[in-house]
C-alpha cells in the first residue's frame, strides 16, 4: 500500500490515524510538527503526507512549501480543525496552494481512505 506520513501536533490524532492506516494496510509514521516530518522525509520517503494546518514551529503551509522544494513527488492531504480563521479559508488556501485533498477534523476513517485510494 502506501507509505504515509500523519503530521499533527494533537498526539491523539496522528495515534488515531496511525491505527486507521496501518489497519488498512499502509506503512504510516507520524510526526508532531513540520520539521520532525521533514527530518523523517530526509531518512525515508514518503507517498503522502497528511498534515495539520494550525501547528506550532513549522506550520502546514510551510511544511507544505517546504515538502514540494525538497520532495516534489510526495502528494499531500490538507486537515484542520479551524477550516476559517475569520479571515480566511484555511481549507480552500491549502487546496488552492496544491493540496490534493483537504479536510476537516475530526476526519472519517472511510472518507480519508477513499481519498488515500483516489490518490495512489
Amino acid at each position: 500500500m502506501a507509505s504515509i506520513l500523519v503530521v499533527d501536533d494533537d498526539l491523539a490524532i496522528c495515534e488515531g490515524m496511525k491505527a486507521v492506516l496501518t489497519n488498512a494496510g499502509h506503512d504510516v509514521r507520524t510526526a508532531p510538527d513540520g520539521q520532525v516530518a521533514l527530518e523523517l522525509l530526509s531518512q525515508g520517503p514518503a507517498d503522502l503526507a497528511i498534515c495539520d494546518i494550525m501547528m506550532p514551529e513549522v506550520d502546514g503551509f510551510e511544511f507544505y512549501r517546504r515538502l514540494k522544494a525538497q520532495h516534489p513527488g510526495v502528494k499531500f492531504i490538507a486537515i484542520s480543525g479551524y477550516s476559517y480563521n475569520g479571515k480566511m479559508d484555511l481549507l480552500a488556501m491549502a487546496e488552492a496552494m496544491g493540496a490534493e485533498k483537504a479536510f476537516q477534523k475530526p476526519v472519517m476513517p472511510r472518507d480519508l481512505l477513499a481519498a488515500i485510494d483516489a490518490l495512489h
